[in-house]
């Protein structure tokens, strides 16, 4: 059940240290810092950097500047960058949840940034969790060989059966933003479950999003 040795954090480095690290970096500059320099300066892996940091976005905390990224206009109040991602939890969350709770599966929401599929927020399963903690599936997606990886890389719905969590298999299908960037949905099962037959069901849900998402384009999507 391990994951690859590029998705650890630093050892002994918690979340929250890691997270402060990195607003202490941003606050120090007059302007937008890149992700490699970011990871040079804290010692952080470039994946790790750029998932905390897309995290970091949806609660308003830092803030994309182009490629580069800065703390956001205040903590409390976020910037545009920010509020388009809290808008796309908003739309999606209900529907990652009814799936969870229909199915038993873990369900992602994800964007493809940069590095590769970052996820923005997760309904941990009953036939998933505790097995697997919360943490150990949102990183997942980072994995070359997960759905959400592949997905990206074909443009379209990708499967993998326990290539990246033994035991495990995910799906995960791809939409686009109104920014041209892409949004994935995401759903482990335990291997053998079927996860092919949630293809269709995700699909369904991705196009709604779609259609809800519009009201949210002039954020910034």
């Amino acid at each position: 059940m391990a994951l690859d040795t590029e998705m650890d954090d630093v050892p002994g480095r918690s979340v929250v240290r890691s997270v402060f690290a990195l607003l202490r970096e941003l606050r120090e500059e007059t302007g937008p810092i890149g992700v490699s320099t970011l990871a040079r300066r804290t010692g952080m892996p470039k994946s790790t950097v750029q998932r905390l940091l897309v995290q970091m976005a949806a609660e308003g905390a830092v803030e994309r500047v182009g490629r580069a990224w800065t703390v956001g206009r205040s903590l409390g109040r976020p910037g545009p960058g920010s509020r388009s991602l809290s808008g796309l939890r908003h739309l999606t969350r209900p529907r990652l949840r009814r799936i969870a709770m229909s199915t038993g599966a873990s369900t992602f929401l994800l964007v493809g940034d940069g590095a590769g599929p970052v996820t923005l927020d997760q309904v941990s399963g009953s036939l998933v969790d505790p097995a697997i903690p919360p943490e150990w599936q949102m990183r997942a997606a980072a994995h070359p060989a997960s759905a959400a990886s592949l997905a990206l890389t074909v443009g379209g719905t990708a499967v993998e059966h326990g290539s990246v969590v033994p035991g495990y298999e995910c799906l995960a299908t791809v939409f686009q933003l109104a920014s041209g960037n892409a949004g994935l949905l995401s759903a482990a099962l335990p291997l053998g479950s079927g996860i092919d037959r949630l293809a269709r069901t995700m699909d369904r849900v991705a196009e709604t999003i779609n259609a809800e998402a519009g009201r949210l384009a002039s954020d910034g999507w």
